[in-house]
């Protein structure tokens, strides 16, 4: 798990345009904005936003 702490106006976690449950894909490469995968590279990471329960580990 991941924990991010993030001051942003524009990322909403609630409402018409929240983040939540949306995925997150991080490649090894730079976005050349080229169809369909932008020529990034291989994904290393992904994930779906979501806000876990806080638990004393996740505190420290």
């Amino acid at each position: 798990m991941t924990v991010l702490l993030l001051d942003d106006d524009v990322i909403a976690l609630g409402g018409e345009h929240s983040i939540l449950g949306r995925a997150l894909v991080v490649h090894a490469g730079e976005d050349t904005f080229e169809q369909p995968t932008g020529a990034a590279g291989a994904r290393v990471a992904f994930g779906v936003i979501g806000i876990a329960a806080k638990t004393d580990s996740a505190a420290k």
